[in-house]
């Protein structure tokens, strides 16, 4: 079997990065779900600019969405 110069290269450094993200602190972090609002006025704000169509067609599909949501308590 040989192996070309360009196929040691691409080991070293697949190693290198493995290596790299064994030793190294970075987090990386991934978030699936809903989003993170802090109230129900700005979860309605948020999605309904999401909407290509605007408020008119999906408002109340916002809504129910939005309501579904649990939001920190407000004082």
């Amino acid at each position: 079997m040989n192996i070309s110069k360009n196929q040691i290269w691409v080991l070293i450094a697949i190693v290198a990065i493995g290596v790299i993200a064994l030793v190294s602190d970075v987090e990386i972090k991934v978030e699936i779900g809903e989003e993170n609002y802090a109230s129900f006025q700005e979860c309605d704000l948020r999605e309904n600019q999401k909407c290509p169509a605007g408020d008119n067609v999906c408002g109340s599909t916002v809504y129910g969405y939005c309501e579904t949501l649990d939001y920190p308590e407000q004082d």
